[in-house]
């Protein structure tokens, strides 16, 4: 049920919308939260006509950083039959060595891909459909190939390769944010795949053991480097607004501790440097007071009990 007003002339009243049946509802004293709520509602369903875009009327191009976000939320938000249907359409994406492609590069793609197909299996109950083996199996090979060699040692030695991931984080690099998402594309694939195949449940746990390791090597050099925890976007960057891009660690995998010192150490910083009145700026490439990861960091400091 839609409101459709918020200000000034009398509210005709909701409207019925059959997409909504079952969807969460928000109830509280404040019509401004409930308005917003259900705007937020809405989008989800504008953005995910067939394919999932970032933007219903301009930019419709595909992506899966943004559809495992928008596809997440609708699980989260009651809309589960659609989500599956988007993420059925996934797998037509999927090279025949195991990655998830969207645009070259891309290499947080499988990882997010990973996380979702576990995220929905967890939230609805439903067993594991018996054509998503073979594509997860593969997905988390085409990780473990991906992953550069560990030695010789070096500050990006183990993780993955340099490329333009999330755009907003600037240029080609070695990203953090690439690492967590394959770390957690691992861990789900053990997951998923476990109870049927405990040999590739136990090399998937391992493997994400084994990257999740390289990150940690690669994080401590930069803390010694940056003199303090806060996690850089890239192990040869400074701090700077792409370390946005790490917090995904803590929201929205949960691989660290609530109260990680790296965690809390790059929100301080972000907060201390890259907000202008009270909002994320980010100043590379997406630029402007930006809403959603603004909401980054407030989940991370939600999750660790900072009110």
């Amino acid at each position: 049920r839609i409101p459709l007003s918020l200000h000034g002339a009398a509210d005709p009243g909701p409207i019925a919308v059959p997409e909504w049946a079952g969807r969460c509802r928000l109830e509280c004293p404040e019509p401004r939260y409930r308005f917003l709520f259900d705007a937020a509602i809405t989008s989800l369903v504008l953005h995910s006509p067939e394919d999932i875009y970032p933007g219903p009327y301009t930019y419709k191009r595909f992506w899966f950083r943004d559809a495992a976000f928008i596809a997440h939320a609708m699980i989260c938000a009651g809309f589960p039959d659609r989500a599956r249907r988007a993420i059925e359409a996934f797998f037509a994406r999927q090279t025949r060595s195991g990655y998830f492609l969207s645009q070259d590069g891309e290499w947080d793609s499988n990882g997010e891909v990973l996380w979702l197909l576990d995220a929905y299996l967890r939230f609805t109950g439903e067993p594991m459909p018996a054509h998503w083996y073979a594509p997860v199996e593969r997905a988390a090979r085409w990780i473990e190939r991906k992953c550069l060699p560990e030695t010789p040692p070096s500050p990006h030695a183990g993780l993955m390769p340099a490329g333009f991931s999330a755009e907003h984080f600037g240029p080609n690099d070695y990203y953090y944010w690439d690492d967590f998402w394959s770390v957690a594309g691992l861990k789900a694939a053990a997951r998923m795949l476990g109870p049927a195949d405990a040999g590739a449940g136990d090399r998937f746990s391992a493997r994400a053991e084994s990257l999740s390791g390289a990150v940690d090597r690669s994080l401590e050099r930069a803390r010694v480097r940056l003199k303090g925890p806060a996690m850089p976007a890239a192990p040869y960057r400074r701090l700077d607004a792409g370390a946005v891009g790490s917090l995904a660690a803590g929201y929205p995998l949960g691989l660290f501790e609530p109260r990680d010192p790296r965690l809390l150490g790059t929100v301080g910083h972000l907060l201390e440097h890259c907000c202008v009145d009270g909002a994320f700026f980010q100043d590379m490439v997406h630029s402007g007071s930006n809403a959603y990861l603004t909401l980054h960091l407030a989940q991370v400091l939600l999750r660790a009990g900072d009110r």
